[in-house]
């Protein structure tokens, strides 16, 4: 599986705090690990949300959404659950 930014990922966490980036990087990686070994732990919160579109948790309130398109994931999003409410209505 290939992994992309795209631009409105990096516009999303262009400010965040040291602590929050780290928090972010953990989760990225534990995600990516999962399509590595096929093993995805519940703790991300794995969810499907509409055709292409996917979620997982990176902590309690943040979210990554994520699209999942020809063999590769592009992560589009660090944000809220209002933040990606709003992100899918605008697709």
């Amino acid at each position: 599986m290939r992994f992309a930014y795209a631009e409105s990922f990096h516009a999303t966490i262009s400010a965040l705090s040291r602590a929050e980036g780290v928090r972010l990087l953990r989760a990225v990686a534990k995600f990516e690990a999962s399509w590595e070994t096929g093993r995805f732990p519940k703790g991300l919160g794995m969810k499907h949300l509409k055709e292409e579109f996917f979620e997982f948790r990176a902590d309690i309130h943040k979210r990554v959404l994520y699209q999942r398109h020809a063999g590769a994931i592009f992560y589009l999003l660090y944000g809220g659950h209002d933040d990606v409410q709003r992100f899918l209505k605008s697709v």
